[in-house]
């Protein structure tokens, strides 16, 4: 068997056994395909999930299989990329089939690539924003080559201007918000939640082409739920002076862990006037572009929320929200699936910041098993679901150990099973404190009554019986 062959082989193996095996246990699948000889790798690990025969050749620097590939590929296998979103000529141009005495053989390949019509995705980057052009320069290909690929590149986004956002230059993709839109409109969609965010007007801002970003995103219509159940949570806690619907002017909303930003969004775009920043650790250039739009002004806070600069960051922006003219600004800070560790830090922000008002938070994943931060009873179900309402239970206990008002609830139009949304509100000090302790101690008062009447009945059904 051929090298080529073995490569070929091996990628249908695992086209073939992927399209059956749930994505937890693909790696056991490949356990069982033939493995490529050790390899150099010059520039760090690349673990490519699945590829085709050629990226697997490339992956293992296998230059005698890559050429043969290259030969037997169409222009569409070598444009495709891979689930690292690499395509062959990135390979390449990132250093494989490259040796210290060998960067003819790989400058041969590439130019191979091109030939056969490998070129047509010259303009494609990596995740550190770097096109072919930009790898070969840095790998110090030759300049004949490079200038090549410059040439290319700079053709091909002339040809596709019209395709790609003025700021970032990459390519609109599948308009994804557009596509729910579309379900409701033809009456496919059920969700009530998303059938009440269509009717309104504003959804229409986020077709802002500044806001591809969101728009591109694959699950859309489950991150809609789960924003929309955050924001509706904080819309119905009773605040002292209004809350950021009635009084969007007072109020400065964190969105904590943000991901792409569809919170900090929905809700720059639903409370007009309200400061918004969102806050995670993804690179600037693959959020939205919230500077270039009219009416969803969003800051961005590029932090490691584990990491210890974190809390000091949230201090400076309780800093900045307190010394705001006319008046300060409360805290509304907001933590939408929130996994493990990271509900906790929320938690200590929380309490860091003095202006924070109100916290809005929905765990999603659990500490990891052993951790400091697990409670002992946390895995004593071996159900998933029970584990994770165990979890949330635990910071329910945590938030009202520390002296907070907290409400749990189960959102059920949230297109998740991770669906239980904690409210915590502090109690103010001063001379109305003692009011709203008194009625807060009412109130729970009134719901332990409930509870034992409840139970009573319960207990005098099955004596009947």
């Amino acid at each position: 068997m051929t090298d080529a062959s073995l490569w070929a082989d091996r990628g249908a193996f695992l086209t073939h056994v992927e399209l059956f095996v749930p994505s937890s246990l693909r790696p056991l699948a490949r356990r069982g395909a033939p493995r490529p000889p050790p390899a150099r790798a010059p520039h760090g690990p690349r673990a490519l999930r699945t590829a085709s025969a050629l990226h697997l050749a490339l992956d293992a620097n296998d230059a005698d299989a890559a050429a043969a590939l290259i030969e037997t590929s169409d222009a569409a296998a070598l444009n495709t990329r891979s689930s690292s979103r690499v395509t062959p000529l990135l390979m390449l141009t990132m250093g494989r089939c490259t040796t210290q005495h060998a960067k003819a053989r790989c400058e041969q390949l590439i130019w191979r690539v091109l030939e056969r019509g490998g070129g047509a995705s010259i303009a494609v980057r990596t995740k550190a924003r770097l096109s072919a052009a930009d790898h070969a320069e840095r790998h110090q290909l030759s300049p004949r080559l490079v200038a090549h690929l410059r040439a290319l590149e700079a053709a091909e986004r002339a040809r596709t201007a019209g395709e790609r956002c003025e700021v970032c230059g990459d390519v609109f993709a599948h308009n994804k918000v557009a596509y729910a839109a579309r379900r409701v409109a033809s009456g496919e969609e059920e969700n009530a939640m998303l059938l009440k965010f269509f009717s309104t007007s504003y959804h229409h801002k986020l077709l802002d082409p500044a806001l591809h970003k969101l728009n591109e995103l694959r699950t859309v219509r489950k991150e809609l739920t789960e924003s929309l159940a955050v924001l509706s949570a904080l819309e119905d806690t009773p605040c002292s002076g209004g809350g950021p619907l009635s009084t969007p002017t007072r109020w400065h909303v964190v969105d904590i862990a943000c991901g792409r930003g569809l919170t900090a969004s929905l809700a720059a775009l639903r409370y007009a006037g309200a400061r918004v920043t969102a806050v995670d650790l993804n690179a600037p250039h693959i959020m939205p572009h919230w500077e270039r739009t009219q009416e969803c002004r969003v800051s961005y806070l590029q932090q490691d929320i584990l990491g210890p600069a974190f809390l000091d960051a949230m201090a400076r922006l309780e800093a900045e929200s307190s010394s705001e003219a006319p008046a300060r600004r409360d805290v509304a800070m907001l933590g939408m699936h929130l996994c493990g560790e990271l509900s906790l830090r929320a938690i200590d922000a929380f309490e860091l910041c003095r202006s924070a008002a109100v916290l809005v938070l929905s765990p999603c994943c659990l500490p990891a098993k052993g951790s400091e931060h697990a409670p002992d009873d946390l895995f004593a179900s071996n159900q998933q679901i029970d584990q994770y309402h165990s979890w949330s239970a635990h910071l329910e206990t945590l938030l009202r150990g520390r002296g907070y008002k907290v409400t749990r609830s189960v959102e059920k139009a949230m297109l998740s099973v991770k669906n239980v949304v904690l409210v915590a509100t502090k109690v103010p000090k001063g001379p109305v404190a003692e009011v709203v302790l008194r009625v807060s101690l009412a109130d729970d008062l009134a719901a332990a009554c409930c509870r034992v009447s409840c139970d009573i009945q319960f207990v005098d059904r099955q004596s009947a019986t």
